[in-house]
């Protein structure tokens, strides 16, 4: 698992956060999956701060494959 922060100003005072999460690389069909899916919904639910948008908890989380592994990209407006 990978995990990058990007935080870019929107004004004086606020910032726009977008987390990435990389997940195992896996199939994008069959069993290993859905099993890597459900590791990485696990993952997210169970391990404090890793969902943090800067000090700020996200707003939007988007998941899907991108054909090699399972990617999370979260976002959140704040200063």
């Amino acid at each position: 698992m990978n995990r990058t922060v990007k935080q870019t100003p929107v004004n004086d005072s606020d910032f726009k956060y977008e987390v990435q999460i990389e997940g195992e690389t896996c199939p994008s069909t069959g069993l290993g999956n859905l099993l890597n899916q459900v590791v990485m919904l696990r993952l997210l639910a169970a391990t404090p701060g890793l969902t943090d948008c800067g000090s700020l908890p996200f707003r939007t989380l988007r998941m899907f494959h991108d054909g090699e592994r399972w990617m999370v990209t979260l976002e959140a407006v704040g200063p």
